[in-house]
């Protein structure tokens, strides 16, 4: 990308992103005036009669409330622009300078089959976006954010959400996984689906602390996670909850509580560079179970 390019993208990108802020000022501002104008007109003392106030005043709210409604509708649609834009300058970048070949579709997901392998839950709601399908030294990876949820009763006759995963969710291609399964998955996790497998105990004790693992076989378990797999899951795991199964010719990486990939901050200008520089940063810290366990 030339200067020159930067230049243009970084430009339009703040347009955008300013006019998201200004969209959100104006529909954020008729609220607070028409509660200010109430008080105003209704302090002891100082309360403003005229014939019809009260009706003015509903008059009012209703106009209140039809601002907001057009703002929103709006903001919803300069918010898209904004974050369009902002995946189509940096996500590109990106994957061209890491993959061999890929394809992204900001509006699909993994298939619910893939979380299903993680989550001992079978009647859950499930979307996601932004997924990302490519070769990477030359393994096939395929990566999306995902939002897994079912609803439970809250006392009072309505619905609340309870989330089981959010965050990134990927997938590699490991055919050495053929034939077995290795569940590893933090303590602190919700829902893991360990159903046909056995506990497995490791020596390394500060994994054992942080890990449970449940294997078709207690050599399966050794056979993959290896000192350097362990030190990999460690610093991956750092920051979130994670979940990591070695399936069927598969390797599935689940990182919840990890925010998408792509989501710039509405209040700050946008630096492309900076973007790039940390999307891609975040994406190798993945990559690297490519290397650790010799997939290529």
């Amino acid at each position: 990308m030339t200067y020159e390019q930067k230049n243009m993208l970084e430009e339009n990108l703040e347009n955008l992103r300013k006019k998201y802020t200004l969209m959100l000022k104006v529909t954020l501002l008729p609220f607070p005036l028409f509660i200010i104008v109430c008080i105003v007109t209704m302090i002891p003392g100082y309360e403003i009669n005229f014939p019809g106030k009260s009706m003015a005043i509903i008059i009012l709210f209703l106009l209140t409330c039809v601002m907001i409604l057009i703002g929103i509708k709006h903001l919803k649609k300069d918010g898209d622009s904004f974050i369009n834009a902002y995946k189509s300058a940096v996500v590109s970048n990106v994957l061209q300078e890491e993959f061999q070949d890929f394809s992204y579709q900001p509006d699909q997901c993994l298939p619910m089959e893939d979380i299903q392998l993680l989550c001992s839950y079978k009647n859950f709601c499930y979307e996601g976006e932004d997924l990302i399908s490519g070769i990477y030294k030359n393994v096939p990876y395929r990566q999306s954010d995902v939002d897994a949820f079912y609803y439970k009763s809250d006392g009072d006759g309505g619905k609340k959400k309870v989330t089981l995963m959010k965050g990134r969710l990927a997938e590699f291609i490991y055919p050495k996984s053929q034939g077995i399964s290795v569940y590893v998955f933090d303590k602190m996790a919700a829902g893991a689906d360990k159903q046909g497998l056995l506990e497995v105990q490791l020596e390394n004790v500060e994994f054992a602390r942080k890990y449970r693992v449940f294997a078709s076989d207690q050599h399966a378990a050794f056979y993959l996670l290896t000192p350097q797999m362990m030190e990999y899951i460690m610093k991956l795991g750092q920051k979130n909850i994670l979940y990591i199964r070695f399936h069927n010719g598969r390797v599935y990486v689940m990182r919840h509580g990890v925010p998408g990939m792509f989501e710039p901050s509405y209040f700050k200008k946008v630096d492309v560079d900076f973007e790039i520089s940390r999307t891609k940063s975040d994406m190798c810290e993945l990559l690297g179970i490519v290397d650790i366990l010799k997939l290529s």
